[in-house]
């Protein structure tokens, strides 16, 4: 991003960073644009809402009270170049936002594995990672076996979202959220 080496008076000047965070071609880098504004730039609301409409990747960027801002993640998660973290970015209250989650999820089907487990086996959402796996060609890359299972006083969730042959499963207490994390390679050769 040219930004990154513009002097501090040009990363403070509204029009040069509206410039810099709309400037989105194919394969650039745009989102980073937006790490290289000032503070105040970076908490400016129309100008982080043109920088996610274009790239998902500048909500990392944003400042946290723009990464709480239902209107601001929502952009980003129906971004002209979405980016699959967008998620993980976003305020945790807002990852808990079935429209958001959903519509990330249909973006970049990605998005899904930094989604709250709640959303992570709610159906739609799953159905809506396999449709846009399914567009894009990837033989394989999705499988969707959601289910729960009681162990116990904890929740055994295992999503097999594995884009790249990964289980993920899940352990969910429902008092502190997720407790656990394990992930296990699974051979898929014939």
């Amino acid at each position: 991003a040219a930004l990154q080496f513009a002097s501090p008076s040009l990363q403070e000047d509204r029009e040069v960073v509206l410039a810099a965070v709309t400037a989105v071609s194919p394969g650039s880098r745009a989102g980073t644009a937006l790490g290289h504004a000032s503070k105040l730039l970076r908490d400016d609301l129309e100008v982080v809402l043109a920088a996610v409409t274009c790239s998902g990747h500048a909500l990392e960027y944003a400042s946290w009270r723009l990464r709480g801002n239902r209107e601001v993640v929502l952009a980003a998660a129906n971004s002209k170049q979405p980016w699959p973290e967008m998620l993980k970015a976003a305020s945790v209250a807002l990852r808990y936002d079935r429209e958001i989650v959903l519509a990330a999820t249909r973006r970049c089907p990605e998005a899904v594995a930094h989604s709250t487990l709640s959303m992570q086996v709610q159906k739609e959402i799953v159905a809506a990672a396999e449709t846009k796996i399914a567009q894009k060609g990837e033989e394989g890359a999705l499988v969707a076996t959601v289910y729960l299972e009681p162990q116990d006083d904890i929740v055994k969730c295992i999503a097999t979202i594995g884009l790249t042959g990964c289980c993920q499963e899940f352990y969910m207490d429902e008092e502190a959220c997720v407790s656990d994390l394990a992930v296990e390679v699974v051979d898929r050769s014939p």
